[in-house]
């Protein structure tokens, strides 16, 4: 006997099998009259039930009203006639009784399974898959299609989640005394110590095996495939295929399913979504970004907002500034973002807009649970994918003493039944997850809270995976100088990784690219060249005052290498270091070696004939330090000024400061000489000044470690008394 009865907002029993899906929908909003309602139909049930006690409709629908009040106990806000833990063991026994009174009845086997994979009890969980089987071949013998695709959805949904559990499992005891957390590898030390003690200790595992959870993905396959050819046009099938798909990287072939469903569906945004996701895998950034554009106009506004959300890859501090701003300022700060996000200007399809869609895709595709109703964008994996992109490991674990680690610790409380899921990625980042398995949500350690807060605040965000090149930074020197009319002279030097970025090709010819933008500019100067065997690409900009960006890039074709390097230049009173635009001051440092070291010095710096130094000094080395001076006084015709020039260790081997100046005599050099420093000083008076001119001091690095080391240059002007400095660093190599 079925009975079908409603109560307020909610549907005691559903009759129509291809409901299932949402059958408790709406559970955790019911209001006290609504419950007070269904305790009522839920006594008038049991009085039934003790009449006749062999009923299986009866017993399923005690079942499955129990279960709905359940689930309504765990919500706020709560209802002291509720009794959770007993509305549970209710719908245990009831829908367990009912299965056992009606074997064949594939809708009592489908819901127990359901319930089961509901429960917080791993043993109760793992029985769930012989009730839905039993299930599938109730609905298959007795023809009942509806049956049939609500049972086999269900049983994709359980072996997916098995092999959310077990993808890329470690072998058991492979990573003994592996670090459970950010803050167990950490200790007391910093977020930083934290991640590269996490990062070595699982460089040392070993690799995860191969085909772990293989089986249960292709099992939730052939279940997913035939719904959806059942079904093709039901959303939640569609989704979960495609989520399949997406998983193994198989971009044609949802790229396939996807053409298939936005033609009988173009207005479903979330199909174009996911056609989007599998053209830029695919490498068709361009068709890409048209998909995404056309999902934008049909995914609804929330939908729209919450996909296309901006400030997922923000700092929190500048997501709350970026929330305070108006529509200009929101456009120009995320045209700046895209701009400066992207790996290689000078390679097309690296649009990081178009890949952070992707990401958002995916992440909504891979880690949606809607029985729990989380969004996988909003997910903790979620979300560490969205800012940097598919993890460059991934490692899972079993917990307690008889798994692969000792979970716990430092505020973590897993189940001895839960998994540890642990991604890392080459740049520094490293992140555990934890999570009961076949629930498909999984968490960061509550004691990592902290850590991860600091992380997303170091590195927000990284697009690095866009390019197909791995890309390395590249030694960078700025140097202002002052030009006619205010304006200014910027010299940028760089040097290519010349001989990594021919490894594969050693004929490949090296060219480099530079833009210089004005701040809150998409556009401004560029300049392109062939670069010479040395590898330094020098750039040379006459600009009005303004703040500027500068990016250069080093790139081949046929090579799997490049080099990119970018910087703020301040070109205009800059209070940081000191540069000016008027009055007395001096110029950035150039250093290097002179072409001509016996030739006078020019008037002016652009007259200089010397090779610039960019990247490290080899040791023993001459080199020369070169700046202009600017507007020094006067004093009966002449201009007297003070020179001292300081070599200071930062990191370095042992051994001291062994550098000397060249070029003067002893007696005219004051030296202040120290274990970890040096210092220069001495005089110089020239007839009255020009308005600039260049100056030069040699040295000599002799035996002076290799390591890391910072250069002060301080000019005194005797006749007014006023003094300015510049330093920059200097790295000595073996």
């Amino acid at each position: 006997m079925r009975i079908a009865r409603t109560v307020t907002g909610l549907l005691v029993c559903v009759a129509p099998l291809t409901a299932h899906a949402q059958w408790l929908k709406g559970a955790d909003v019911l209001s006290p009259p609504a419950v007070a309602d269904s305790l009522n139909a839920l006594r008038e049930l049991n009085a039934k039930v003790a009449k006749a006690p062999n009923d299986a409709g009866l017993r399923f629908h005690v079942g499955t009203l129990a279960w709905t009040l359940a689930v309504r106990d765990e919500f706020k806000p709560s209802i002291s006639s509720l009794h959770g833990p007993l509305l549970k063991s209710l719908a245990d026994s009831s829908l367990r009784l009912a299965v056992k009174l009606a074997p064949a009845n594939g809708e009592y086997e489908l819901v127990l399974s359901r319930f089961l994979r509901a429960s917080s009890d791993p043993v109760l969980r793992i029985m769930a898959p012989t009730h839905v089987d039993r299930a599938i071949e109730d609905a298959r013998a007795g023809k009942d299609t509806a049956l049939l695709a609500s049972s086999l959805a269900e049983r994709g949904r359980l072996s997916w989640l098995m092999y959310d559990s077990e993808n890329n499992e470690t072998p058991p005891k492979a990573c003994a005394g592996l670090p459970t957390s950010i803050q167990a590898a950490a200790g007391d030390a910093s977020t930083d110590v934290g991640l590269k003690e996490l990062h070595n200790a699982i460089a040392a595992c070993m690799r995860p095996s191969g085909d772990a959870g293989e089986s249960d993905y292709l099992r939730a396959e052939d279940a997913f495939r035939e719904v959806y050819t059942m079904r093709p046009r039901d959303t939640t099938a569609f989704r979960r295929l495609a989520m399949l798909l997406a998983e193994k990287n198989r971009w044609t072939e949802l790229a396939a399913i996807a053409r298939d469903r936005v033609t009988r569906m173009p207005a479903d945004g979330g199909a174009w979504l996911a056609l989007g996701l599998a053209m830029h895998r695919n490498g068709q950034s361009a068709k890409a970004k048209a998909a995404f554009d056309t999902a934008a106009l049909r995914l609804d506004s929330l939908e729209r907002k919450r996909t296309f959300a901006f400030e997922r890859l923000l700092r929190r501090t500048d997501s709350a500034m970026y929330a305070g701003f108006g529509t200009d300022q929101r456009r120009s700060w995320e045209q700046a973002f895209w701009l400066n996000a992207d790996p290689l200007w000078s390679r097309e399809g690296n649009d990081p807009r178009t890949e952070f869609l992707a990401r958002v895709t995916f992440a909504g595709l891979r880690w949606t649970v809607e029985e729990y109703q989380v969004r996988g964008a909003d997910s903790d994996r979620g979300q560490v994918h969205i800012r940097y992109g598919p993890p460059d490991g991934v490692w899972t674990f079993r917990c307690g003493p008889d798994g692969d680690i000792s979970c716990g610790g430092g505020g973590i409380s897993p189940q001895i039944s839960d998994f540890a899921v642990l991604w890392d990625y080459k740049f520094g980042f490293t992140v555990m997850f934890y999570g009961a398995p076949t629930y498909g949500t999984m968490h960061f350690p509550s004691a990592d809270g902290p850590h991860i807060d600091n992380a997303f605040a170091r590195v927000p965000s990284s697009f690095a995976n866009t390019a197909a090149e791995k890309i390395f930074t590249m030694p960078l020197r700025v140097v202002r100088f002052r030009a006619a009319g205010d304006s200014v002279d910027v010299l940028a030097i760089s040097q290519a990784p010349m001989d990594t970025i021919r490894s594969l090709t050693t004929n490949a010819v090296v060219s480099a690219h530079g833009w210089l933008l004005k701040r809150d500019a998409a556009t401004g100067l560029r300049d392109s060249s062939v670069i010479a065997a040395s590898g330094i690409k020098r750039a040379i900009y006459h600009v009005a005052p303004g703040a500027y960006f500068y990016r250069v890039e080093a790139t081949a074709p046929g090579t799997m290498f490049a080099g990119s390097a970018t910087t703020w230049i301040i070109a205009d009173r800059d209070t940081v270091t000191g540069f000016s635009l008027k009055g007395f001051g001096i110029s950035d440092l150039i250093l290097g070696s002179p072409a001509n070291p016996d030739a006078p010095l020019p008037a002016r710096w652009r007259g200089l004939s010397i090779a610039p130094l960019v990247g490290v000094l080899p040791r023993q080395s001459n080199l020369d330090l070169v700046w202009e001076t600017y507007d020094l006084a006067a004093r009966n015709g002449s201009s007297d000024y003070s020179v001292s020039v300081t070599f200071q260790k930062i990191r370095s081997k042992s051994g001291r400061v062994a550098t000397a100046i060249l070029g003067l005599a002893a007696t005219a050099v004051g030296v202040d000489r120290k274990d970890d420093r040096v210092t220069f000083k001495f005089d110089r008076s020239m007839p009255a000044a020009p308005a600039a001119f260049v100056d030069r001091v040699s040295l000599a690095t002799g035996e002076t470690p290799p390591g890391d080391y910072i250069i002060t240059l301080e000019i005194a002007d005797k006749v007014s008394g006023r003094k300015t400095s510049r330093a920059l660093l200097l790295t000595i190599s073996e």
